[in-house]
């Protein structure tokens, strides 16, 4: 009876009054959990209810205002129920139900018992649930009376110790073919659409890969660049100390073997000593450094091989990704074969229903095999750029730390040439002093040439002491010891 009124309700209004309904505002669209009741089993699914109002303008005098529910799951494109309450309506229920609100209000109500069973679901003994009877002997008696065959019924039902209170319910029909293939269309723009934005971020991450991939080739020639460059510079920097003490050696040697003084013997002895240790000190340093050097390239020999297996393991993800969306493509191609199957056989007997069956449940499966492999290929691109970018900080950490070690142990170097040049020029002047020849004339050792020095002291020593004995002018000091020549 409630479905015969509302046909006089809509015949009269035509086409106008549908174009109405299509523009209507928009209320209430979300996914809620509800208990789906067919052939007298109970499943819970995720079913998206959509509440739209048709708008105050009206479209003739006596066009009605009313309320316009859709309901349809995204795993089921034909799963779609709907069903218009116009304030006629709503009286009938109000009586029916014993309701104590108006028509105006009744939508607001109606989202807020929505919101309390989405809210109430993620509890383990929910208050508010949503039942869904898909035929009509599935129906609970309701006032003695069972409704047709072709609606199905929602209810609203809270649960205490008490009783089980049902707040409202309502029928709805099956949604006719214009509906259906406006659903359909729908759902086909937007898998276009998700394949569409899936394929932008695939080709957006492959441009970042492969610029992170040049800066890492960049970074990687920045360092070998950086290693030859030390290399020389520690090469250099060896030779040059290894010359320096060669030279300060054969001038202590020549500064002994001039001098006449027991004294001045033995103070030299210990100003050699003393330099050997500075030597020693020096090629303890230079040794360091070359095994540090060692190490460097070790690491960087590391890092060249890991740059290796990063460039494998891409290759063999970029291989798997190309599978998984050359699988995706012929699943969208199923999906597309299906549908169109479905188009073609609604206006079927039975038998083209069973198929019609067998071509949604093949879809739905389908569908999950999709969202498996976009969850699939999510998950490799951000473990693939996580590894991507622990690898970059690790490497900054580590050119970090070889800088400021290379920085330290060149300051260390300059510092030790200044103390060896200060000690050696300080050592020298100081025992001329002592030893009674502070008439001499000074020239600095580093400056003024050999022979020149050699004169200066055998004149002062002539005129002083002319008969002395030989043995004092015979250097009794050991030989230094000769350094080996450690390749870098």
């Amino acid at each position: 009876m409630k479905n015969k009124v509302k046909l006089q309700k809509l015949q009269p209004l035509g086409q106008k009054f549908i174009r109405r309904v299509m523009s209507c505002i928009e209320l209430y669209s979300k996914k809620l959990p509800t208990y789906v009741v067919r052939s007298r089993q109970k499943m819970k699914a995720s079913i998206h209810f959509m509440i739209r109002k048709v708008p105050l303008e009206p479209i003739s005098e006596k066009s009605p205002k009313g309320l316009c529910i859709e309901l349809s799951r995204d795993d089921d494109p034909l799963f779609l129920y709907t069903t218009s309450i116009f304030e006629d309506d709503f009286q009938h229920i109000k009586e029916q139900q014993n309701l104590l609100i108006s028509f105006d209000a009744f939508p607001n109500k109606l989202i807020e018992l929505l919101e309390c069973a989405l809210f109430e679901d993620c509890k383990p003994e929910p208050k508010y649930v949503l039942n869904f009877y898909c035929t009509s002997s599935d129906f609970p008696h309701w006032n003695g009376t069972r409704k047709s065959e072709f609606q199905a019924m929602i209810e609203i039902a809270e649960s205490n110790q008490f009783k089980h209170l049902v707040h409202l319910t309502l029928t709805f029909e099956v949604a006719n073919q214009n509906l259906l293939q406006k659903h359909l269309c729908n759902l086909v723009s937007s898998l276009k659409k998700e394949k569409c934005r899936v394929n932008e971020q695939i080709f957006e991450l492959e441009t970042q890969l492969n610029k992170q991939k040049l800066r890492n080739d960049e970074i990687v020639a920045s360092h070998g660049k950086q290693i030859v460059e030390l290399e020389k510079k520690f090469q250099i920097e060896k030779d040059e100390l290894r010359r320096n003490q060669q030279e300060e050696r054969r001038c202590l040697q020549e500064k002994l073997q001039d001098v006449s003084s027991t004294n001045e013997v033995v103070e030299l002895e210990k100003m050699r000593n003393q330099l050997e240790t500075h030597l020693r000190i020096v090629e303890e340093d230079v040794s360091e450094k070359e095994a540090e050097l060692e190490r460097w390239d070790n690491n960087f020999k590391e890092l060249l091989s890991r740059n290796m297996n990063l460039e494998e393991t891409l290759q063999q993800q970029r291989t798997a990704f190309d599978a998984l969306r050359q699988r995706y493509d012929d699943q969208c191609e199923q999906t597309k074969k299906g549908v169109e199957i479905i188009r073609k056989i609604k206006d079927g007997s039975a038998f083209f229903k069973k198929k019609a069956t067998a071509t949604a449940n093949i879809v739905r499966q389908q569908e999950r095999e999709l969202q498996t492999t976009k969850s699939l290929i999510d998950d490799i691109k951000a473990d693939q750029l996580e590894e991507k970018e622990e690898e970059i900080k690790k490497l900054q950490e580590s050119l970090t730390d070889y800088q400021g070690q290379l920085q330290a142990k060149e300051d260390m170097i300059r510092l030790l040439n200044r103390n060896f040049m200060n000690v050696a020029s300080g050592r020298s002047l100081s025992t001329m002093h002592n030893t009674g020849i502070s008439n001499l004339p000074y020239t600095p050792v580093l400056d003024a040439p050999i022979s020149t020095l050699r004169s200066n002291v055998n004149m002062k020593g002539q005129d002083r002491n002319p008969h002395l004995d030989p043995k004092y002018l015979e250097p009794n000091v050991p030989e230094l010891p000769k350094t080996q020549n450690n390749p870098l």
